[in-house]
């Protein structure tokens, strides 16, 4: 997993410290998923995402959309 945490170091040193629950959060990010499901209005949801790119050297931009829509598609966004 090169540019990632180990999930074992994610569990020791982070998600032990993660203990904030937003009720406006439906859906969070979690361990092989980037995308979160946020409720902004009493009828309206937005899916957003955060996904570092790392390594890629061309196509960056393709790259980032690719990843953006793969990350949001996959909460069923």
């Amino acid at each position: 997993m090169q540019g990632k945490l180990h999930p074992r170091l994610l569990a020791k040193y982070i998600f032990k410290r993660v203990g904030f629950r937003d009720p406006d959060v439906l859906m969070g990010p979690s361990y092989g998923e980037d995308a979160a499901i946020i409720k902004v209005e009493n009828t309206k949801l937005i899916a957003v995402h955060a996904d570092p790119i790392t390594g890629a050297v061309s196509n960056i931009g393709k790259l980032a959309v690719n990843i953006a829509c793969n990350d949001i598609a996959v909460r069923g966004a």
